[in-house]
């Protein structure tokens, strides 16, 4: 194996802080469980990339998100789009 591509979630960004212990638990969780990924993938020598995807949602009732119909403008005009690689080594 030359590499591994793991998928989390951005609410690891979104709710780090969050004020409640319902949503900051899991959070802190799975940000250890990415750090200990992280470390066994360096150990053996092999890249790791962590995709936190989140949830788009488009139009629910009364509420339109513009966020797909801005990404397909973008990826229209541009050969790539730019990833968060904050935590990618």
């Amino acid at each position: 194996m030359r590499g591994l591509i793991a998928c989390s979630s951005s609410s690891v960004n979104t709710k780090r802080f969050a004020a409640n212990h319902f949503h900051r638990e899991p959070i802190a969780r799975l940000t250890t469980a990415e750090d200990q990924l992280l470390d066994i993938c360096r150990g053996i020598e092999i890249t790791c990339r962590i995709l936190r995807t989140t949830l788009i949602y488009g139009v629910v009732g009364s509420y339109v998100d513009g966020t797909p119909s801005r990404l397909i403008a973008l990826m229209r005009r541009l050969p790539l789009l730019s990833l968060d690689q904050t935590r990618l080594w």
